[in-house]
């Protein structure tokens, strides 16, 4: 009788690279598909008002709340509290942010 060892190792070999580099691009795609899905619908609820200087950013690879806050500054307020702003606006407990979510900030009103 064959140990389920050397059945895997069988199966292993027989799929070969290709068919495992497939198989991870498609669940690859799935899963970016369920991150900007959830990122969609978080953002289009019903019960949640989209404020009126503020506009939906996709968030990019690397970028940060800081960076969301230097990019759409707020006359009077300074980057840290911006931050804040975008924060509550997103009701976000904390500063983690995912490539493809979608997040509300306010819209730039000093000119930029």
């Amino acid at each position: 009788m064959k140990s389920s060892c050397e059945i895997t190792n069988r199966r292993s070999h027989r799929t070969g690279s290709t068919g495992s580099t497939a198989i991870d691009v498609m669940l690859a795609s799935i899963m970016l598909l369920v991150v900007v899905a959830s990122g969609y619908l978080s953002v289009t609820r019903h019960d949640v008002a989209m404020p009126q200087n503020a506009r939906i950013v996709v968030v990019g690879s690397g970028q940060n709340l800081w960076s969301l806050a230097e990019e759409n500054p707020v006359q009077g307020l300074d980057t840290a509290q911006t931050v804040a702003l975008i924060r509550l606006m997103n009701s976000k407990n904390d500063s983690g942010l995912n490539p493809g979510e979608a997040v509300i900030v306010p819209t730039a009103s000093n000119g930029h």
